[in-house]
């Protein structure tokens, strides 16, 4: 992850932003974009054409993970405010535009606004965009960890393919592999149930499990969603894409092929 000093101006609403900064989920551009860019599709492996869950022996019963401290929505908010202009160094601005950041902002601080959109971040995910007066412009998501704390997940110039609006709705994406509903967040716990490449999922909830890096090496972090549907467990977060993309080929490009499942 680095700070991005070049690029275009983001035009949101009629308002220019300047902002900068990329993620591991697709490689920052050679200068920054107006607009998120798609990425480039990876060979994909096949697919099978079957959605539906392929039930393993009787599972026990699940246990989930949920984060200890549990906020009302306005302290969840306020948490997850303080927790981004920490960790980013940036001045919280809203609404965010590019006059707005540069008042009383000598030093060029990182200016950052939550969303506006409606969001539930009390199930453990928040979506930010954010500015730097000399770069371009870059999203972030926070995610929230088992004990409560909000830290980076990931930030990006370039579209991405991870459900950030919960609850909703997503497809597994594991190839032939399928994908594994499990019981706790952890590539170790107990599966509850195997489901086949693009079987619908319904996720509930986010746990970060590992805390990507701003700025540094940019990697980005890992995390669980809990899901409601077609079985109650967990699904690691590179093992599912946003429904409204269709397939998995978006993932496939992020992710490499990756399954874990």
């Amino acid at each position: 992850m680095h700070r991005c000093r070049a690029g275009p101006i983001l035009t949101a609403l009629g308002v220019s932003l300047l902002a900068a900064c990329s993620g591991s989920e697709g490689p920052p551009p050679a200068a920054a974009v107006s607009s998120p860019t798609p990425a480039a599709t990876a060979t994909v492996i096949p697919r099978t054409t079957t959605a539906s869950p392929s039930p393993l022996a009787t599972p026990s019963p699940t246990q989930t993970a949920t984060p200890t401290a549990t906020l009302a929505p306005a302290a969840a908010r306020a948490a997850v405010l303080q927790a981004a202009a920490t960790v980013l160094n940036a001045r919280l601005v809203s609404p965010l535009s590019r006059d707005a950041c540069l008042a009383g902002n000598p030093a060029g601080q990182l200016c950052i606004e939550l969303v506006p959109a409606a969001q539930d971040v009390t199930r453990g995910l928040a979506r930010f965009v954010g500015g730097d007066p000399a770069g371009g412009a870059f999203r972030f998501v926070m995610g929230r960890t088992a004990d409560g704390a909000w830290q980076f997940w990931f930030g990006t110039q370039q579209n991405y393919s991870v459900t950030t609006t919960l609850p909703g709705d997503a497809l597994a994406c594991g190839g032939s592999h399928g994908v594994a509903i499990r019981q706790q967040p952890a590539a170790s716990a107990a599966v509850v149930v195997q489901v086949q490449e693009l079987a619908p999922l319904r996720l509930e909830e986010f746990v970060l499990t590992r805390p990507g890096s701003f700025p540094g090496s940019g990697s980005r972090g890992e995390g669980w969603y809990r899901v409601s549907a077609p079985a109650a467990g967990w699904v690691e977060a590179g093992n599912e894409t946003d429904a409204a993309n269709r397939d998995c080929k978006l993932r496939d490009a992020m992710e490499g092929v990756r399954s874990v499942g």
